[in-house]
């Protein structure tokens, strides 16, 4: 039938029970490639702006992309994911140095683009404070994911670091991290990591 990148890939965050109706055989990977094609004449501020509910690079609240819902389950490069995970694989993908002009020309890395996710997603505010906390690095919330739950963020971590046109960020003051994307990924079971972002 097909495999998914994390045994928790169809259950509902918020409710902690299994959601979602997969459609076998269908994939998002076009739909991956012509957004992340459009970004690339974008600014931040105007990436941003599509990334927001119900706009362009929201997938998983365009029925075009996802029939059923957040949960609709499609193939992504091989193994089936939502489109809640998709969606947010495409802003971390877009999110941290896509465009071509403009304040795009910033390139944030993995923390400072995480910063602004999780402001936005503690706060619900697309504004000039969310573009502050990821170019400066000021967070009032906890690493690593900074106000961002942990079913985004992975997604958008690997979303960041699959980016090819960022700088690529490794922290190298803990042996334990190699990328950002595994400190996403095994924060909940690797006490070295969170006495790292605790510090």
């Amino acid at each position: 039938m097909g495999e998914t990148y994390f045994w928790d890939e169809f259950v509902n965050f918020s409710t902690g029970k299994e959601q979602g109706r997969i459609l076998f055989g269908d994939s998002f990977d076009e739909t991956f490639k012509k957004l992340s094609a459009q970004a690339l004449k974008m600014s931040l501020y105007e990436i941003a702006k599509k990334s927001s509910l119900h706009q362009d690079f929201d997938i998983k609240h365009k029925e075009e992309y996802a029939e059923h819902g957040p949960m609709t389950g499609k193939l992504f490069f091989g193994k089936y994911v939502s489109a809640r995970s998709a969606g947010n694989y495409l802003a971390g993908y877009n999110g941290t140095h896509r465009g071509r002009k403009g304040l795009a020309r910033i390139r944030l890395d993995y923390i400072g683009y995480m910063k602004a996710a999780g402001y936005y997603n503690a706060t619900g505010r697309k504004d000039f404070k969310m573009f502050v906390s990821g170019l400066t690095g000021k967070s009032k919330y906890p690493g690593p994911t900074y106000g961002e739950d942990l079913y985004s963020a992975r997604w958008i971590a690997r979303g960041i670091q699959n980016n090819p046109n960022m700088v690529k960020l490794r922290l190298q003051k803990h042996q334990d991290i190699l990328n950002y994307q595994s400190a996403i990924e095994n924060y909940d079971t690797d006490t070295n990591l969170q006495k790292y972002f605790k510090r």
